[in-house]
């Protein structure tokens, strides 16, 4: 059995947390002391935990004493971490738990700390230095880091050089895709052979009874008009934006719905963004044909009845949806962001993948399935080659310091 903490910045929705919650859940079920540690709350996804996993609330620290505790970590490497430990302008909202995290790693007696996110990433191994504590770090990267630049200028410009140290702190950093460590590898000037690739546990084994499971909508009731699914929390990366474009000029040559999944902690960011949505697909015609489902603690029932998956990111790194989606046998129409769906749809081979940014060729994309759906067994076929039980078996071992089993 190991002692194992995994950290991440809280259980509230998103791909991060779900996984997270996933392979804890997992290490429980196979004997292992698992410790889930957030920033200073919870969430709804704490409910989905296994009973056995702990969490650890870490307790929030002053600006000066969180300075002072990353300084403390590595004096001779300040000048390389200033930007991260001194931003004035986006500053990491993660960096003021460094001193707890660094106390609860003195006492704990981990075998392993894993953590996710790139702040928390560079967090971790500053307080693991603090600590003095012999446990092992596992980075973890989940998104395609130079593709997020595009809005995240701070981190292209500044943040480099600090990340760069202490991901090289790490005993070993996860990739959830190919893409994503190529990138990391290139961006950080990493070794690649550091980098481990391992595919997110997305699909459940009992996939085939959740889908049955009934859904709080009637559009997914109505066989009338085709439903097109989204899911993930609106964001600048996820571009609905684009999206809506997309389905006003599928409206223009049929009827079809469009249903989003996802929401966002802050309810003002959200309530704006949501506004902006519904007035672009009223300026369109078709604000009726819109509707906002919130967060959705089980979206199988949803993906299975939907006529179609959309996918309209800028950047990703493995999205879970596309999986979830070929396990429900659901069409999927993705853009070819960096990175994940391409991988996961084989270059094409199992759902439609247009560029970023394009909604004349996304519309073209959607309207194709819809008009010919693809076979359900053979989009299903495919979500096996992201088997459930051979990514946790992988998991474990990083985990626990064994190598991967070879294919």
């Amino acid at each position: 059995m190991a002692k194992l903490a995994f950290l991440i910045p809280n259980l509230q929705s998103g791909g991060v947390q779900k996984v997270i919650t996933i392979v804890a859940s997992a290490m429980v079920e196979r004997g292992h002391d698992v410790t889930i540690l957030v920033l200073g709350e919870t969430g709804a996804l704490a409910s989905t935990l296994h009973p056995g996993a702990k969490i650890e609330i870490l307790a929030k620290s002053n600006a000066l004493a969180s300075i002072w505790a990353g300084y403390r970590a590595d004096p001779q490497a300040f000048w390389t971490l200033r930007p991260h430990l001194l931003a004035a302008r986006n500053r990491s909202k993660t960096l003021d738990y460094l001193p707890a995290l660094a106390r609860y790693l003195k006492s704990a007696g981990l075998d392993t700390l894993f953590s996710a996110t790139p702040y928390l990433n560079m967090d971790a191994a500053l307080a693991r230095q603090l600590a003095g504590a012999s446990c092992r770090l596992i980075a973890s990267e989940r998104s395609h880091l130079s593709s997020g630049k595009q809005r995240k200028i701070w981190r292209a410009e500044r943040l480099r050089g600090a990340m760069a140290y202490c991901y090289a702190k790490a005993d070993l950093i996860l990739a959830v895709s190919q893409g994503v460590a190529a990138d990391l590898a290139a961006t950080l000037g990493i070794d690649p052979v550091k980098i481990q690739t391992l595919h997110n546990p997305t699909v459940p084994d009992d996939a085939d009874q959740r889908v049955a499971a009934p859904v709080d909508h009637p559009w997914f009731e109505d066989t009338a008009m085709p439903v097109m699914l989204a899911i993930g929390r609106p964001s600048y990366q996820k571009d609905y934006n684009m999206l809506l474009k997309a389905f006003a000029a599928v409206n223009a040559q049929r009827p079809v719905r469009l249903a989003i999944i996802g929401s966002t902690s802050d309810t003002k960011k959200r309530a704006k963004t949501l506004d902006h949505l519904q007035s672009l697909a009223d300026g369109f015609g078709f604000g009726e044909r819109l509707a906002f489902l919130g967060w959705q603690q089980d979206p199988f029932p949803y993906i299975a009845r939907a006529q179609l998956l959309v996918l309209s990111s800028r950047w990703e790194g493995l999205p879970n949806v596309l999986l979830e989606a070929l396990a429900c046998g659901t069409p999927i129409v993705s853009t070819d962001c960096p990175s994940g769906p391409h991988e996961i749809l084989a270059g094409g081979k199992f759902g439609e993948l247009v560029p970023v940014g394009d909604h004349a060729a996304m519309a073209a994309a959607i309207l194709a399935p819809l008009a010919n759906p693809p076979a359900k067994a053979y989009l299903q076929e495919r979500a096996k080659a992201f088997d459930k039980t051979s990514s946790l078996d992988g998991y474990e071992a990083i985990l626990t310091g064994r190598p991967i089993k070879a294919d």
